[in-house]
């Protein structure tokens, strides 16, 4: 199912009888791509509904948003409207603090998720722009070079002008946004944490990705899988595995 024009919230895969629904946040840059795979990954009752962000896919022509904020507060108003189910939440790098972020403003109206899966993303009380340097305003050549330090560039990007030109605007949007985050101390989320990483991302430590444990009040796990930072394209099948072991954990009916 082609993502509707103007949607935040897509359902690629819709399941005839769900019963939950798991919104995915992408890493910068991306849409709703790194997760086309997952739903035949999952159980049939999960219904997995990627996070579209202005400017990218179906919304393209949009304009970009580029504060970790107002992207949230404006997903959090679309999947408000999706929560005839109970729902967990999936963010990769920049996607897990829009997904903490989210958690915590649906908490705040009295709509908790049941878990939030956070992955290859330091706790955000430790995320200070000073440890991810603004990279936004480079040029291009230095600002894709720093975004390979990542690990994960396509080739297209350093060669082909047209590809560079559609994707740079989000790709530097996005790191806008990353850049210029600034936490917010708060009540601990009651809501259960798994923090991912991969064994060899050299952007997040194990020691981040543990700090998660201190923005739950619930049980909070964490998982290595084999890779680096973009570890769920090497390691997609024992990711989802897991992810689903985690949802049933919270809930059983999604089974």
């Amino acid at each position: 199912m082609t993502p509707v024009r103007g949607a935040w919230v897509t359902h690629p895969s819709p399941r005839s009888a769900p019963a939950l629904r798991l919104f995915t946040f992408a890493h910068c840059g991306a849409g709703t791509r790194p997760f086309q795979l997952w739903p035949a990954g999952l159980p049939e009752a999960v219904e997995v509904c990627p996070v579209l962000l202005p400017g990218r896919e179906a919304r393209a022509d949009e304009p970009l948003l580029t504060t970790i904020p107002e992207i949230a507060d404006r997903a959090a108003l679309a999947i408000a409207t999706e929560l005839d189910l109970p729902c967990v939440l999936f963010g990769h790098s920049l996607g897990a603090l829009l997904a903490f972020e989210v958690a915590r403003r649906l908490g705040e109206t009295g709509r908790h998720v049941r878990l939030l899966v956070v992955s290859a993303c330091a706790a955000p009380d430790e995320a200070a722009p000073a440890l991810r340097p603004a990279i936004h305003d480079l040029d291009d050549d230095a600002f894709l070079e720093a975004v390979a330090g990542f690990g994960a560039l396509p080739e297209e990007l350093r060669t082909d002008g047209e590809m560079r030109a559609a994707m740079l605007p989000a790709l530097r949007a996005d790191f806008a946004a990353v850049g210029g985050y600034v936490f917010t101390a708060g009540a601990r989320l009651p809501v259960p944490i798994t923090a991912i990483g991969g064994t060899e991302d050299a952007t997040v430590s194990r020691a981040a990705l543990e700090a998660w444990r201190r923005q739950t009040s619930r049980r909070f796990s964490l998982s290595l899988q084999p890779g680096g930072h973009f570890y769920p394209a090497r390691s997609r099948t024992t990711l989802l595995r897991m992810l689903a072991r985690e949802i049933l954990a919270v809930d059983p009916s999604a089974g």
